[in-house]
């Protein structure tokens, strides 16, 4: 492989992980983007959608670096089968209203696993 293959096929691999980095970090603030449509359709005060943004972050903090831990400890295949299990079974828990809401708490906690 010539040298300017190699660095070209690098470049390509950092512009790649960079969008992927971009959308990871843009999904979290997504609920708060989303305020005014989530407030209409679920009757909730500022404070309580406050208490809901932080609730999302709060569980990603809490999860991600224990799932990170597991996932670069165990079988990364098997845990993003878990992961995706444990949300398919949250979201079989929750009705259509709750859905967003239940997709931004329970997204990083199989996004981290599958990801480690």
């Amino acid at each position: 492989m010539s040298s300017k293959s190699f660095m070209t096929r690098a470049w390509l691999v950092v512009g790649l992980l960079w969008v992927v980095a971009m959308l990871n970090y843009l999904d979290r603030f997504t609920i708060t983007t989303m305020r005014d449509s989530i407030k209409a359709d679920i009757a909730m005060t500022d404070a309580q959608f406050g208490l809901l943004t932080s609730l999302l972050l709060w569980v990603y903090a809490i999860c991600s670096p224990a799932a990170g831990y597991l996932a670069a400890s165990t079988n990364v295949l098997l845990m993003a089968i878990a992961g995706l299990a444990v949300f398919g079974l949250a979201s079989g828990f929750s009705d259509a209203n709750m859905m967003p809401i239940l997709c931004q708490v329970v997204n990083p906690r199989y996004r981290a696993t599958a990801t480690a």
